[in-house]
């Protein structure tokens, strides 16, 4: 996880560019997830949105990996 930054203006930068919802596991409801170049959005119920990227992506998210960057996110930024 690089780049690790809180986007306050997701929703304008989404009407300007595309990104590609993912599907989010059921344990999860709550986040959205957005992949756009090599960048991963992560979107939680207050509409705070984290951005960052990983070395080596691959297009595939999974559950646990999804997890993981949330339980990461939140040590960074407590509040999200």
């Amino acid at each position: 996880m690089e780049n690790v930054c809180v986007i306050t203006d997701f929703e304008e930068i989404t009407a300007t560019r595309r990104f590609d919802k993912v599907e989010t596991p059921a344990a999860l409801e709550g986040y959205s997830v957005y992949v756009g170049g090599n960048f991963i959005f992560i979107k939680n119920a207050r509409q705070m949105t984290v951005r960052f990227h990983l070395p080596n992506f691959g297009s595939k998210i999974t559950a646990e990996g999804l997890q993981n960057w949330i339980e990461r996110i939140k040590r960074l930024y407590p509040n999200f």
